[in-house]
């Protein structure tokens, strides 16, 4: 399937391929969903815009309840706008290619996203696991290293944590909530030791069940560790400085191993999109005043695109 019906589907000087099978719009979210049950590993579903993308996620919905769907939003501003991206955005964005990056099987699960994130520039896969941890009940870890872990991969500091990507602490007890965790884990030490990780309610604050380990990734695609050497910025912008932090130009078909198995919806609208968003990003950069000759492209081509899909 991944080979027949979607193969090399991004070129903009031609039309459909010759290996490309079109389904009509009614019938692509039923084989989507047929696919990710029976396939091993994520489908990867592509659509024109986000408001396809929640169409689609209702459809899936519809068709198999028991299929886990995900959504990678693209960013809100478009390449070479200086603006901030939404704090949801950051964090759904984060998971999801954390997931992906530490090589989690992730069976009976379709991943939906949009041309744009396809484009947007990231972190590579092997700096998203450098600025991972795992943390180990009984494990040795210093309080203050950890603090400055947290801080410098994205976490914000807070009175109490009520959401993903929040860290509390008071003296020996550290509350996080990683972006890859279901709900927040409390950890207490004994001096620098991890005596113990439970989880617990975000609403009432109080512990839960305990756990043995827990995931820390990034809270944010902008890590402010990597920042220094970038332009001198305020720290909502992180993001729009990524293809300083990786100018090799990585993207989300990066994170895909040969596993996934990627579907396009609508050849022709995501050719269309991606020319329109090629053309904006050109048209940005010569009128910005903020990015000199020499600033990295902040996006990929589309011929790169090309090559990224013919590489699963």
């Amino acid at each position: 399937f991944r080979r027949v019906l979607f193969r090399s589907s991004i070129k903009p000087q031609r039309g459909l391929t010759d290996g490309a099978l079109p389904l009509p719009s009614s019938a692509r979210a039923p084989v989507a969903a047929a696919l990710t049950a029976d396939l091993a590993g994520p489908v990867v579903l592509i659509a024109p815009r986000m408001d396809r993308v929640h169409t689609l996620a209702q459809e899936l919905g519809s068709w198999d309840s028991e299929i886990n769907i995900l959504v990678l939003p693209e960013p809100d501003p478009l390449f070479y706008e200086p603006l901030p991206w939404g704090e949801q955005t950051r964090l759904q964005r984060a998971e999801i290619l954390s997931l992906l990056a530490r090589g989690d099987k992730l069976n009976d699960t379709i991943l939906l996203t949009t041309v744009h994130s396809l484009m947007t520039a990231t972190l590579s896969p092997d700096q998203m696991r450098a600025h991972s941890r795992l943390l180990r009940s009984h494990a040795v870890f210093e309080v203050q290293e950890l603090l400055d872990f947290l801080v410098g991969t994205g976490y914000e500091p807070a009175s109490i944590v009520t959401i993903p990507g929040q860290f509390s602490r008071r003296g020996g007890i550290l509350d996080v909530w990683s972006n890859s965790s279901d709900s927040p884990v409390r950890l207490e030490f004994f001096g620098d030791q991890i005596d113990s990780l439970r989880k617990f309610d975000p609403a009432s604050q109080r512990s839960l069940e305990a756990v043995e380990e827990l995931w820390l990734s990034p809270a944010r695609e902008g890590i402010p560790s990597l920042m220094a050497e970038t332009p001198e910025h305020e720290s909502e912008l992180n993001e729009f400085y990524l293809p300083w932090i990786n100018p090799t130009g990585c993207g989300f078909l990066d994170y895909l191993a040969d596993r996934a198995t990627v579907l396009l919806d609508g050849i022709a609208s995501i050719e269309s999109v991606s020319n329109e968003l090629e053309a904006q990003a050109v048209e940005m950069r010569e009128r910005s005043e903020e990015l000199n000759s020499d600033a990295p492209r902040g996006y990929l081509t589309i011929e790169e695109l090309r090559e990224g899909l013919d590489r699963l």
